[in-house]
């Protein structure tokens, strides 16, 4: 978010005072709070309240200072960009004075707090516009009837086969949910199998979604060939999905990002599309996707990480689940545990001293 300064100011005799200023534009609202303490700004905070369209400033202001300072210490002084009907009983709840009518001293710092409000609603609303174009111009790609509001992505990711895990990262109206992120830890399949682990976490997925009887993505990206995509679309046969749209986005040439072909399957006929690299539509799929894969890394490599550390100890005759769990936990993980001494050892409750002789040699192979 933006931050503007004016010329810099400085009073001692201000003391700690919050300013906010509320701007609105397209019935999207901001708040916009600077912290002043001592005469000099020293942070600030934006907030796009929710449940707000259809009121005026004043009706967002008034609803939002008494939660935003709910249980926080709020300041001797708040000065305010508009005049509150309600400010005498705002001011005794928080138990604060609110200066609707600021003095020169304060008056340039409501000035930066006008300005920053009025210039993050201008950023936010281009971004918001952005992803509508991205939206539309995917729309038009995929030739679908109406722009796509929900989109999920899949990945998978091990190494060599090892700690398999798929990815399924969710977006709304063109931006990540985190929220709605789900990972697949992938069972009984063979090491590698990057058909049977995208099949096996499309059916977890849907399946689910499908019972629960919850609301279907538009769109579903799968990140891989045609292989993989053709998984995804048995899946959903098999299980009466035929309102997704399904594109696999396989990667180009060298790997390099913008190269990537988008493939669907339409009347059983295979289609493939290639966009130039600053097409507003293949820059949303490639977020998606990027997305998608470094979820996928991180879940990757925290099960491989887990694995391998238990592997190691689970090797060790004598050292149950309880054991490994009290080492790991009194020494931070593998690596310190890998560096204790016998007697460092004996220090964990049920590790007696031929055990820590036993669990030195086996890690120090």
């Amino acid at each position: 978010m933006a931050t503007i300064r004016l010329e810099q100011h400085s009073s001692q005799s201000m003391g700690n005072i919050d300013v906010i200023s509320i701007a609105t534009q397209n019935d999207i609202h901001v708040v916009e709070v600077l912290f002043v303490r001592s005469g000099k700004q020293i942070g600030q905070e934006c907030i796009f309240p929710k449940h707000a369209k259809g009121k005026d400033n004043k009706e967002v202001l008034s609803a939002f200072l008494p939660l935003y300072y709910l249980g926080k210490d709020t300041p001797k002084q708040l000065l305010i960009s508009e005049k509150l009907l309600d400010k005498e009983l705002i001011a005794k709840a928080l138990s604060t004075k609110i200066i609707d009518t600021p003095q020169k001293d304060k008056r340039h710092f409501l000035k930066i707090a006008d300005l920053t409000a009025q210039e993050n609603l201008k950023q936010y609303l281009a971004s918001k516009f952005t992803k509508y174009v991205q939206l539309k111009r995917l729309q038009v790609i995929l030739n679908i009837k109406e722009t796509p509001n929900t989109m999920e992505c899949f990945d998978i990711s091990h190494t060599m086969g090892e700690a398999t895990v798929a990815s399924c990262v969710v977006f709304e109206k063109g931006s990540p949910n985190i929220k709605k992120y789900r990972q697949f830890n992938i069972k009984n399949i063979t090491p590698g199998d990057d058909y049977a682990a995208m099949s096996q976490a499309v059916f977890r997925r849907y399946s689910r979604l499908l019972k629960g009887k919850k609301s279907l993505p538009d769109v579903v990206f799968i990140d891989g060939g045609l292989g993989q995509l053709n998984q995804a679309i048995m899946v959903m046969d098999s299980i009466g999905i035929n309102s997704i749209q399904l594109v696999g986005v396989a990667k180009g040439e060298g790997r390099k990002a913008g190269l990537e072909t988008l493939i669907m399957v339409k009347d059983s006929k295979t289609q493939k599309i290639n966009l130039a690299p600053h097409d507003k539509a293949l820059i949303l799929i490639n977020h998606i996707r990027d997305e998608s894969h470094r979820f996928a890394i991180k879940n990757h490599r925290k099960k491989r990480g887990k694995k391998r550390t238990t592997s190691i100890l689970e090797c060790i005759e004598g050292v149950g689940k309880a054991r490994r769990s009290a080492l790991l936990n009194h020494f931070g993980g593998l690596k310190d545990l890998k560096q204790a001494s016998i007697k460092e050892m004996q220090k964990v409750s049920g590790i007696s001293h031929t055990l820590a002789t036993k669990i030195a040699k086996t890690l120090k192979q």
